[in-house]
C-alpha cells in the first residue's frame, strides 16, 4: 500500500479536513477491515476507522448532535468519542479493533488518542468474549445463508441450534437469568417438511413476563436470520465472498480468545495470518465452494475454547463504570485545557 501520509491527502479524503466536527478534533485514524487485519488481497478495499472528539457545546449542553460520520464512497466511519466509549463499554468489537491498530496502520494519533490505546484495559471484562461469539456467530449466520442451498435442513439447524445458545448465552448475562431454566435441543419435527426441529423446554417460577419475552424474541430472531434466503445471498455466493466470511468468522474467535487470556488487544492477527490466508483463498471450502467439514472442526474446537476462555478468564464480569467515567472527563479536560 501507498505511502500512508500521501494516501489522506487524495481529495476523496478531503472531507476529514472540511468537516468542522472532523479536522482538528480527530484524535485517533486508522485502517480498517483487511488490511487492520493483514488479510488484504489485491482487490481489497481500504477502510478508515476512527475517532474525534465532541465539541464543548455538546459536553455542556447535553445534545448530542454528533455520534458518527460515515463516508461510503471511502469506506470511512468516525465515531465521536462519546459514542465509540459508549460502544467500547458494551464490548463492540469494532471499538476494540481500532483501538488494537499496529503503529504502522495509524494514520493519525493525538497524545489523547493514545490515551484511549494505553487505558483499553479499563473496557476489557468477560462480556469481551461473549460478544465477539456473538459477533462470530452472526458470521456463521451470513456464511450458512450463502451456502444452505447445498446443505441439508438437518445440518441447518444444528448451526441454527449452535447460534442460538450463543445469543441465549449473551441474554442470560443481560437480564440476570438462570440459564438452566431454558433448554433448547433439537428432536423429530412436528412441522410438516422438516425432519428435525429445534424445541424449548422452560421450567420457571416468577419470572418476568418482559424477560420471557425477551427469551422467545432472541430465539425468533435467529432463526428468522437464518431463513432469509433473498437475492442477496445468492449474489454474494456467485461473487464467492463465501471464503471471505469464513476468515472473519475464526478471526473474530482468536481475537476473543486473545483478550480473554492474555488481555491483549491485537488487531494484526500475525499468528493466524497463514491459516486465515488458506481459508480466504479456498483451503476449506469444496468443490461446490461450500465449507468443509474441516472448517466445521475447526469452527467447533474455537467454539470450544471461547467458551473455556469465557469461563476461566481473570478479566472482571464487567467493566467498571464509575472508573471509565472518570477516564472520559480526564481526557476531555486533557484535550480541552
Amino acid at each position: 500500500m501507498e505511502d500512508l501520509k500521501s494516501f489522506l491527502q487524495k481529495p476523496e479524503y478531503d472531507f476529514l479536513r472540511n468537516d468542522p466536527r472532523l479536522n482538528k478534533q480527530i484524535i485517533l485514524l486508522t485502517l480498517g477491515g483487511s488490511h487492520a487485519y493483514g488479510t488484504q488481497v489485491e482487490t481489497s478495499d481500504v477502510d478508515v476507522r476512527g475517532v474525534a472528539m465532541n465539541s464543548l457545546t455538546e459536553l455542556f449542553s447535553g445534545r448530542r448532535t454528533f455520534e458518527q460520520v460515515v463516508e461510503p464512497k471511502t469506506d470511512t466511519t468516525i465515531y465521536s468519542l462519546l459514542k465509540f466509549t459508549e460502544l467500547l463499554r458494551h464490548a463492540n468489537p469494532n471499538m476494540f479493533e481500532i483501538l488494537g491498530c499496529r503503529p504502522c496502520d495509524t494514520l493519525v494519533l493525538h497524545p489523547v488518542g493514545q490515551e484511549l490505546i494505553d487505558h483499553v484495559d479499563l473496557f476489557l471484562s468477560k462480556r469481551v468474549g461473549r460478544s465477539f461469539a456473538g459477533y462470530a456467530s452472526m458470521q456463521l449466520t451470513r456464511l450458512l445463508n450463502k451456502s444452505s442451498h447445498l446443505q441439508s435442513q438437518e445440518e441447518k439447524e444444528k448451526h441454527i441450534l449452535q447460534s442460538m445458545h450463543r445469543a441465549m448465552d449473551n441474554l442470560y448475562s443481560q437480564l440476570r437469568l438462570d440459564r438452566n431454566q431454558f433448554h433448547f435441543y433439537i428432536d423429530k419435527a412436528t412441522t410438516e417438511d422438516l425432519s428435525t426441529e429445534i424445541f424449548m423446554d422452560v421450567q420457571a417460577q416468577h419470572l418476568p413476563v418482559r424477560d420471557f419475552n425477551r427469551v422467545l424474541k432472541t430465539s425468533r430472531q435467529v432463526v428468522l436470520d437464518f431463513d432469509k434466503m433473498g437475492f442477496r445471498n445468492v449474489k454474494a455466493y456467485q461473487h464467492n465472498k463465501i471464503n471471505k466470511h469464513m476468515m472473519h468468522l475464526i478471526r473474530l474467535m482468536y481475537m476473543g480468545i486473545e483478550i480473554l487470556e492474555t488481555h491483549q488487544v491485537h488487531t494484526y492477527r500475525e499468528k493466524e495470518h497463514g491459516l486465515l490466508m488458506a481459508i480466504r483463498n479456498g483451503k476449506y471450502t469444496d468443490a461446490n465452494e461450500q465449507p468443509t467439514q474441516a472448517f466445521f472442526q475447526l469452527h467447533e474446537e474455537l467454539s470450544q475454547r471461547l467458551d473455556d476462555s469465557i469461563r476461566h478468564s481473570t478479566l472482571p464480569d464487567e467493566v467498571n463504570q464509575e472508573a471509565i467515567d472518570a477516564f472520559v472527563t480526564q481526557i476531555n479536560q486533557t484535550y480541552f485545557k
